[in-house]
């Protein structure tokens, strides 16, 4: 059985402590509704996570995988655009070279920009990308196209 599975956010220890709690942009809002039935001591460690990672976050979900992955089978041409992580995404394919048709996610949302364009490649076999901070996410299994049981 293969299964999938979301991430929320992540943890960091100090000492075997955890001494800040990383939330997810999609799921901001869910914490901000039960934050004031949480105890203080625990809120305080609670951080949401920068533009850039929540961006290579929302490239990098299965959603965008599975759009993906269509876009490459069927040779769709026009753009796709969704939401993930609660980021705005385009999803559209081109040619890399001569044999090799490549899908490019790239964050599109007004709202939510960060200072470099965020993109990530997908190929019939893989997903490319050379930025550090994705490597340091796909580290951490925030990257759930790369996460499967």
């Amino acid at each position: 059985m293969l299964s999938i599975l979301k991430p929320v956010g992540y943890y960091e220890f100090k000492e075997n402590i955890i001494s800040n709690i990383y939330v997810l942009k999609e799921f901001e809002e869910a914490y901000n509704n039960i934050k004031n039935d949480i105890d203080d001591n625990l809120n305080n460690k609670v951080k949401f996570l920068d533009i850039e990672s929540n961006s290579y976050i929302a490239v990098c979900s299965m959603d965008v995988l599975n759009i993906a992955k269509g876009i490459l089978n069927e040779s769709i041409s026009s753009p796709v655009q969704i939401v993930s992580n609660g980021i705005e995404i385009e999803i559209s394919i081109y040619q890399m070279g001569i044999f090799e048709e490549v899908v490019e996610a790239t964050v599109i949302d007004e709202n939510y920009e960060a200072e470099e364009e965020i993109f990530v490649l997908y190929t019939k076999n893989e997903l490319k990308c050379v930025d550090s901070l994705y490597h340091s996410l796909r580290e951490k299994g925030l990257l759930s196209a790369l996460k499967r049981d």
